[in-house]
């Protein structure tokens, strides 16, 4: 299966880039290892990109998960942060 985001680089030190270009509207969701989300944002059809931050100090990981805008899960991918 191909992946539709892009995330690198993984691990990081302190930011990673994401990328992803889809034909329909999405939601990307940010989770900590307890499962808490710490942010949500949508984006339009096409290619986007953002970067992502460590929001803590330290060693983290984080799950970004992709959804179509009816909430259907499209891709889930884990980052380490060292």
């Amino acid at each position: 299966k191909t992946s539709l985001m892009k995330i690198f680089p993984n691990p990081a030190k302190s930011n990673v880039k994401i990328e992803f270009d889809v034909q329909q509207k999405t939601v990307l969701s940010i989770y900590d290892s307890l499962g808490k989300q710490l942010g949500k944002t949508n984006f339009s059809p096409g290619f986007n990109h953002l970067s992502y931050e460590n929001p803590g100090k330290g060693a983290a990981v984080y799950f970004f998960k992709l959804s179509d805008s009816n909430g259907n899960l499209l891709e889930s991918r884990k980052v380490v942060f060292e």
